[in-house]
């Protein structure tokens, strides 16, 4: 449980980083990045001590629900889009 838990949140946090930097987000960019620093910690960790198997099906399932949950936060809350003039639509 424990990889599953550091691969959804290092997987979101990268996906969240990828967005930030797309949209220029500096400020965002700079917390992300010490947030990421901590979660590779925690999933090297993990990683360490895991069976094979296991460890392939934890991280797999923690990574694509923290990839598609970046994608909805970032969205929704983080990036508004905005039409040619820079009006939020």
């Amino acid at each position: 449980m424990t990889l599953f838990i550091s691969s959804f949140f290092l997987i979101f946090l990268l996906g969240i980083q990828q967005q930030n930097v797309t949209h220029k987000l500096h400020g965002w960019s700079v917390v992300t990045s010490f947030a990421i620093a901590a979660a590779q910690v925690g999933f090297i960790k993990g990683t360490v001590a895991g069976e094979y198997v296991a460890t392939v099906l934890q991280m797999g399932a923690g990574g694509g629900l923290g990839a598609s949950l970046s994608i909805f936060v970032h969205s929704r809350w983080l990036h508004r889009p905005r039409n040619v003039i820079g009006e939020e639509i």
